[in-house]
């Protein structure tokens, strides 16, 4: 979806897909600094096998790629992604822990800036970090580097009112599991 580091992605599509399939977008979690997309494959085939278009993806991982950078490049991923597919049934969006996180700013955009107005139906959102301002001054943030504005900015529970507003039809789960 991009030149950029880490802006990969992996899509699965299902063998005899609907005229308008379902599209789940997954963000990884690892605090924003380990893991990839391509540990994300687990929860492929079930998804896939109903006919869903699956899609897992990278980000720069810090302390290559800041806070604004990596949410920018997820944002910018969903915008790139919907454009590939003229007739879906739905975006679904899933995500964990730090995933969790730039699912939720996901919600939070604001699509005319991509040209692209994903109707989005859905997201699981699991373990997530709502609020960065609590981890500025702590041992994650070391390759985050992430300033109290940078937190600020970045925190979905800012922009719970740009949700409700942009989010129309979208159910949205928030759970915790370990």
């Amino acid at each position: 979806y991009g030149q950029g580091d880490g802006e990969k992605l992996d899509i699965y599509l299902p063998l005899n897909p609907s005229t308008a399939p379902a599209l789940l977008i997954y963000f990884h979690g690892g605090y924003w600094q380990l893991l990839s997309k391509d540990l994300s494959g687990f929860m492929v085939p079930p998804l896939v096998n109903s006919g869903a278009i699956v899609v897992a993806v990278d980000y720069a991982l810090a302390p290559k790629g800041d806070m604004d950078l990596i949410v920018s490049q997820v944002r910018r991923s969903v915008a790139f992604i919907v454009q590939q597919y003229s007739a879906l049934s739905g975006v679904y969006l899933c995500g964990h822990s730090a995933g969790a996180h730039l699912g939720a700013m996901v919600l939070c955009t604001d699509w005319a800036e991509y040209g692209v107005f994903p109707d989005i139906k859905g997201a699981l959102l699991v373990s997530g970090i709502y609020d960065l301002c609590p981890i500025v001054h702590t041992s994650v943030n070391d390759p985050l580097q992430m300033t109290e504005g940078d937190a600020l900015r970045n925190s979905p529970l800012q922009f719970v009112n740009i949700m409700k507003r942009h989010g129309g039809n979208c159910e949205i789960v928030v759970s915790v599991a370990q």
